[in-house]
């Protein structure tokens, strides 16, 4: 079937989209369901590889026409060009640098391919210079081409438009999703103390987990009057050393369940080295969650942050938030950042991106503005909701 009718429920899908990422987890895997929600009127299908021990029971069969799962990174190229002849599709949006790579280096046609990197690699401090260097040549040689960059934060973006290629830039901001309940829920919980400080995600050198340790550390006597809690997993050995110094490690889990662990805590305590535009941070202010961070440039330009600079700032901002009404008042700024990256605003976003009309309904419930169609149109899928794997 070639676009020849509309769908059972009598949209027309005016695209299809083909996700591709080596690194299907945590944010990733979130930001492409996001997507996918924020642009129903478009078919979404996804290839990627799952990193081993990071099943953080993202559904995405529920979200997606269709999806592929394969066992090792290397697989992606030679798959992608299969689905690609297969599905035909509008766009192949890439995520991260793995994702990004095989997408640009597969062959494919330039202008039907999405970059979007969730943190250059370029801005890793777990490696030395060298590699940092190799890593931004790479990225200047992959841009050559015309082809767009979907940036998800406004530092990416201002490191997408230095390229060489000089690839259009187009800014996708994340958003949370977070279900009303349980963000009533949220602030319907005791003050404490101990008060529960959380961070969310992988135990890694960019996530800042040594950092979050030595705040722990500092807070001396007074960690006494907080429970520090890891919502994530990672090496065994990393695991071990955070619980023995007495932080709480929840392992991998779902969505779903570290939304609600998160939803327990007092502080939500950002402590990344390098990033793009974390979800789990949306996340927290969308729960009304006081946010203390570390100060890295992803995040200089937010509002509504208390931003450290080392584990003993971050100690002296946490020992500050044990009274009530400052916590109130943190949670309250950090209500700037669920208007700046809303659901709107990514659907108006994807809108442009991905140069498609949404049906009437969205434009009538003032989500978005409409923008031009561009290219061709868009086929009716008739992939299934199952997953095909392999």
């Amino acid at each position: 079937m070639n676009g020849a009718g509309p769908p059972a429920d009598g949209r027309a899908a005016f695209r299809r989209i083909l996700h591709v990422t080596e690194s299907l987890g945590a944010g990733v895997a979130t930001a492409i369901g996001s997507y996918a929600d924020n642009s129903q009127w478009a078919d979404h299908y996804l290839l990627a590889a799952a990193r081993d021990g990071e099943d953080v029971g993202t559904d995405m069969r529920a979200k997606l026409k269709g999806v592929w799962i394969v066992r090792r990174k290397w697989e992606i190229p030679a798959r992608l060009r299969s689905l690609f002849a297969r599905l035909q599709p509008d766009h192949v949006h890439a995520h991260s640098s793995y994702g990004g790579a095989f997408a640009r280096l597969s062959l494919l046609p330039p202008g039907r391919v999405i970059y979007t990197p969730h943190c250059y690699s370029f801005e890793r401090r777990d490696v030395g210079w060298p590699a940092r260097l190799a890593f931004g040549l790479m990225e200047q040689a992959l841009s050559v081409g015309g082809r767009r960059i979907a940036a998800v934060s406004g530092r990416e973006a201002r490191l997408a438009a230095r390229m060489l290629g000089r690839p259009e830039v187009i800014l996708l901001p994340n958003c949370a999703s977070v279900p009303d309940a349980l963000a009533a829920a949220s602030r319907r919980k005791g003050s404490g103390p101990p008060l529960r400080v959380g961070m969310a995600g992988r135990i890694t050198a960019q996530k800042g987990a040594d950092f979050f340790a030595a705040t722990h550390a500092a807070l001396g006597r007074l960690s006494r009057d907080f429970r520090f809690v890891w919502l994530g997993g990672g090496a065994p050995d990393m695991e071990r050393a955070m619980l023995s110094q007495g932080i709480e490690v929840s392992g991998w889990q779902s969505q779903a369940a570290t939304l609600q662990d998160l939803a327990g805590c007092h502080v939500y305590f950002h402590s990344a080295a390098w990033e793009g535009m974390p979800l789990s941070l949306l996340e927290a202010a969308a729960l009304r969650l006081p946010i203390v961070a570390r100060r890295i440039p992803a995040l200089e330009d937010l509002d509504g942050l208390r931003l450290v600079g080392s584990p003993g700032e971050a100690a002296a901002a946490l020992a500050a938030l044990r009274d009530e009404a400052a916590r109130e008042s943190l949670a309250q700024a950090a209500g700037a950042l669920n208007r700046r990256f809303s659901r709107e605003a990514q659907a108006a976003a994807l809108a442009r991106l991905y140069g498609a009309a949404a049906p009437a309904a969205v434009w009538e419930a003032g989500a978005v503005q409409p923008a031009p169609l561009s290219g061709r149109p868009g086929r009716a899928g008739q992939e299934s909701r199952g997953a095909a794997r392999g």
